[in-house]
């Protein structure tokens, strides 16, 4: 009796690895998309900070009224940056993050199920070493085998960049529009 054969046992190694290249490289897009956005977000960040050096020592009176409270411009431009690097944050985790996310558990399965069987001495396939390392900060691989005791997924530590990066900004808005 003939073994049942999928579609994917029909492929040769080269279109198997083609398809792969083509896998990975739609996760480094995605993974770029990300790391374009966090760059526009530290833009916002850096040109508010230098805009604000100096209008802070050229302009000490470029005040506006805000519901009869007036401030200096530089705290509006804290207040506005940090809202720019929350919509940043939204686009990143809220979209680019997710497709990233989505790419990586693409290629893991499509490691776990026909890459490595076909073609790999290995148990695993890159993007489960790189996604065990990357999530548990105390990764070890022995025998075989992943072990980790933290976790510490990606999303969280980007969320917590962001939350840092809002902080400050608001933080410097506040004391700009307190003290100055």
């Amino acid at each position: 009796m003939a073994e049942h054969q999928t579609p994917s046992d029909k492929l040769s190694a080269e279109e198997l690895i083609d398809y792969w290249k083509q896998a990975i490289s739609t996760q480094m897009h995605f993974n770029d998309l990300c790391v374009r956005s966090r760059q526009l977000g530290l833009t916002f960040v850096v040109a508010a900070l230098g805009l604000n050096v100096v209008l802070l020592s050229n302009f000490e009176n470029a005040r506006i009224d805000i519901a009869c409270i007036s401030v200096h411009i530089s705290a509006v431009i804290m207040f506005i940056a940090a809202v720019a690097v929350i919509a940043v944050w939204h686009l990143d985790l809220g979209v680019y993050h997710k497709m990233l996310r989505g790419s990586v558990a693409f290629v893991e399965e499509f490691d776990r199920k026909l890459l490595v069987p076909r073609l790999s001495p290995l148990e695993y396939g890159m993007t489960k070493f790189i996604s065990e390392f990357s999530r548990h900060p105390d990764t070890k691989f022995e025998n075989g085998q992943f072990t980790h005791t933290k976790t510490k997924p990606a999303g969280k530590k980007v969320r917590l960049f962001y939350c840092f990066v809002v902080l400050v900004l608001t933080s410097i808005g506040i004391l700009i529009a307190v003290f100055v």
